[in-house]
């Protein structure tokens, strides 16, 4: 049986931002909002499976005006420009030399269903 994730309060999404400052990359990625409107998006479903593509991409697509395909390049590019060590140190994660973007999502969305 999966566990249950609980669901975040308003608060707890204006936080979410605020905690992923620190593994923000230098300069301003579009990516990074989008990063953390995925991760409002998956916690407001307070579901443990979830498809990026179908569920998640095309409501956070809707929010700034722009396509999916547009969401996975932006956070591609931003998990490239990312330093590694730092979200390791933030999610205390042994996270390997290179993840995808739907790993580096899921690493996330467990730090902040479970803190």
């Amino acid at each position: 049986m999966l566990p249950e994730i609980k669901s975040p309060t308003k608060t707890e999404f204006q936080s979410i931002y605020t905690a992923l400052l620190p593994i923000r990359p230098i300069g301003n990625y579009k990516g990074f909002r989008l990063l953390v409107s995925a991760i409002e998006q998956i916690l407001k479903q307070n579901t443990p499976t979830y498809n990026l593509s179908c569920d998640i991409y095309p409501p956070v697509a809707q929010i700034y005006n722009c396509n999916s395909s547009s969401i996975e390049r932006n956070l591609r590019t931003l998990l490239l420009n990312m330093n590694m060590c730092t979200l390791q140190q933030l999610t205390g994660q042994n996270i390997p030399g290179k993840i995808t973007v739907s790993q580096l999502i899921d690493i996330l969305v467990v730090y902040f269903s479970f803190s």
